[in-house]
């Protein structure tokens, strides 16, 4: 006697799903979406409460000057020499990146960022094209 799996519809699964998740995908939206997924290299972005926002460990940032063994024990010892260094989470499955809300608002903003760099320079480069026409330097 073989038992099949019994999948659920789309719709059972959405309602299965974590509250507070957001995704994204190819042609979704906004430029500052998109350059997200262009950045991460990824088709689909899903972002959910349950996965952790970032991971932190301990790295030791001040090193003595001598290469002496003894020295730098003594440096490692020293809990001024160390200290936490936060990275945010982002799991890459296939073509979908998975990370948290958080993060995924922060890649957004830095997008925006971006985004609205690269319109001033192409605005500026627009106007001194313009005054180099009109001057008639570089003609």
């Amino acid at each position: 006697m073989s038992v099949e799996p019994v999948r659920p519809t789309p719709e059972e699964a959405a309602a299965r799903r974590a509250p507070g998740g957001r995704s994204l995908a190819t042609g979704a939206g906004t430029l500052a979406e998109e350059l997200v997924l262009e950045r991460l290299g990824v088709t689909a972005v899903e972002a959910w409460d349950w996965i952790p926002e970032c991971s932190a460990r301990q790295v030791q940032w001040r090193r003595p000057r001598s290469k002496k063994k003894r020295i730098r024990k003594k440096w490692a010892k020293n809990p001024l020499n160390w200290r936490t260094e936060r990275r945010r989470l982002v799991y890459l499955h296939g073509n979908t990146a998975y990370m948290h809300p958080n993060t995924l608002e922060a890649l957004l903003h830095e997008a925006e960022a971006e985004r609205r760099r690269v319109l001033r320079a192409v605005k500026w480069a627009w106007a001194a094209g313009k005054v180099a026409r009109l001057l008639g330097v570089g003609a």
